[in-house]
């Protein structure tokens, strides 16, 4: 490898036992919690069927990594992943992609329901919601059924992004002679989860579409700003369905090569 060239490899993944302990019962691990099921399960067996991979196979790949010069950290928080971009020209990021759907179970809703009045109050003005949800969600009688009808909803609503999200500053096709605007789909519900996130705020509902690094789940506005102004390197982010993090960040510096798949990933 030339000696003209830096590389970082960066992980936020567990790899021990240790790691799964500390994060089980925070909820900005999703990984653990959800993805590894360790909101319901003991650290011991959570993180048993996981040991070859996130333990032995990944300390084989760091260990070789750092014989071919790659820098390894971990664990990499935004303060670690700003570091890395500011000495590297190749970061590579291991880590996990909270989807834009609200999860039923572990449930993102943090609240019990009839706390969050108006701010169902303000989902239905700006249409996520049908006018007549709040008199459905009166209906039930249980506070957990309550919690999932309300995810459910706000689901509905990411999946129908195109009926009421609003892109600042971009117009519909045939707006004032503008050509048509085309958004994908991931785009489109990452956008959605954004807003619903904002109205909620991060006490009522656990937020979406965010990466989740050591040290928190952050939307792709936070991620760029690791990155320097005229950063103009290579970043590869190992993460399920992060395209739209990608773009996101890329748009705040083009200069840069930013990589992310569109596809689930294993730890293999």
């Amino acid at each position: 490898m030339s000696g003209d060239i830096k590389i970082s490899l960066l992980s936020a993944l567990p790899h021990s036992l240790s790691d799964v302990e500390r994060a089980q019962g925070n909820l900005q691990k999703d990984y653990v919690r959800s993805i590894l099921g360790g909101f319901w399960n003991p650290a011991e067996e959570v993180w048993g069927p996981m040991a070859p991979l996130l333990g032995q196979a990944a300390r084989e790949l760091f260990e070789a990594s750092r014989i071919l010069g790659v820098e390894v950290v971990k664990p990499a928080g935004r303060k670690e992943l700003a570091a890395a971009a500011l000495a590297s020209d190749i970061v590579i990021v291991l880590a996990h992609w909270k989807g834009p759907h609200v999860m039923l179970l572990p449930a993102d809703v943090l609240l019990p329901v009839v706390e969050l009045d108006s701010t169902i109050d303000a989902c239905i003005e700006r249409g996520m919601l049908a006018d007549d949800f709040k008199t459905n969600l009166a209906q039930v009688n249980s506070e957990a059924k309550a919690r999932d009808i309300l995810a459910q909803g706000l689901n509905d609503a990411i999946d129908r992004w195109w009926e009421w999200v609003q892109f600042d500053g971009l117009a519909a096709d045939g707006a004032d002679g503008a050509d048509a605007m085309a958004v994908s789909s991931q785009f489109g519900i990452s956008v959605a989860r954004a807003k619903i996130d904002d109205i909620f705020g991060p006490k009522s509902l656990l937020p979406g579409s965010r990466l989740e690094l050591d040290d928190g789940l952050w939307r792709p506005s936070d991620v760029a700003t690791c990155f320097g102004t005229d950063w103009g390197g290579v970043c590869d982010f190992v993460c399920c369905m992060s395209a739209y993090l990608a773009e996101e960040v890329w748009i705040r510096h083009p200069q840069g090569l930013f990589r992310a798949d569109s596809r689930l990933l294993y730890p293999k």
